[in-house]
């Protein structure tokens, strides 16, 4: 059923309840910060692994935003982080916990801005978050480089702090080819295969629309849809998420995972910007 709202639907919401409730009994902390959400991990391991799901509000208030605009909504995380460009999206929209090779990171249930482009992001230091100009600066369509730009955006909210960056959506950084049936989307350091396909309810068959795009992943048994996560073109704006990656095969463009379906890997150039193309951030735990 098509629900507006920017949570998972009732029936969905009930089945991360019980999914979740499981292992409720599981004690080992692995998050000793305070940060939002469970302590401990939940499904998966500290490579790849869902601590749970996390309200806007239990965030807090974000810092350094004027009065009025520093609730966790999509709008006042964009100027907290400096992103202008684009349209937010889906205001209120739950995130996900996840352990990612050990990090706590934190990323919206649905993206959080549409019609931006993958400069747009870079040159708002929100692509790497490694505290260098990136590892390639992208190239704009007159084909001048974009404006290099540090890749270290920090925001504070409720306290904690978080480095801002795109999800990794390949297994490599370039691709390792963009030419094979798999177009270098698996691997162990695909973030999107390792932390968003384990959430869908395909994992449960494995019964992907693009198989060789998903790799083998875990079924984590909480069963969102592509409705859920706007991974579809079918669910609204934004569907195709920017990822942190480069091309093999054309320099100028970068990975992009949704809109043809949660297992679909793409890429595109990096000054591409309609409503189709999303910010969806991972918020990394600093302290």
């Amino acid at each position: 059923m098509a629900t507006n709202l920017n949570l998972p639907n009732a029936e969905n919401q009930e089945r991360i309840a019980k999914a979740l409730e499981e292992l409720a009994g599981k004690t080992f902390v692995t998050d000793s910060s305070g940060s939002p959400g469970a302590t401990g991990i939940q499904k998966g391991d500290k490579k790849a692994g869902l601590y749970s799901f996390v309200l806007p509000q239990e965030f807090g208030l974000i810092e350094g935003n004027p009065e009025g605009q520093r609730e966790m909504t999509a709008s006042n995380l964009a100027l907290a982080c400096g992103l202008a460009a684009g349209t937010p999206i889906n205001e209120n929209t739950t995130w996900a916990k996840f352990s990612s090779m050990g990090e706590v990171i934190f990323v919206p249930v649905k993206p959080l801005r549409s019609s931006v482009s993958y400069i747009d992001i870079y040159e708002a230091g929100l692509v790497y978050g490694d505290g260098t100009n990136g590892r390639v600066v992208p190239t704009l369509s007159s084909g001048a480089s974009a404006v290099t730009t540090k890749q270290e955006t920090i925001v504070t909210i409720g306290g904690h702090r978080y480095s801002v960056r795109l999800m990794r959506g390949a297994g490599s950084d370039p691709l390792d080819s963009y030419n094979d049936a798999d177009r270098g989307m698996p691997g162990e350091l695909s973030e999107w295969n390792n932390l968003i396909l384990p959430l869908h309810e395909k994992a449960r068959l494995q019964d992907w629309a693009y198989p060789a795009h998903a790799g083998t992943t875990e079924d984590w048994g909480i069963g969102l849809s592509d409705e859920d996560l706007v991974t579809h073109s079918s669910a609204g704006q934004g569907s195709y998420a920017w990822c942190i990656e480069q091309s093999d095969v054309t320099p100028t463009a970068r990975v992009i995972r949704g809109y043809n379906g949660d297992s679909y890997g793409n890429h595109n150039n990096a000054w591409y910007a309609n409503s189709n193309y999303a910010w969806r951030p991972a918020l990394v735990l600093l302290s």
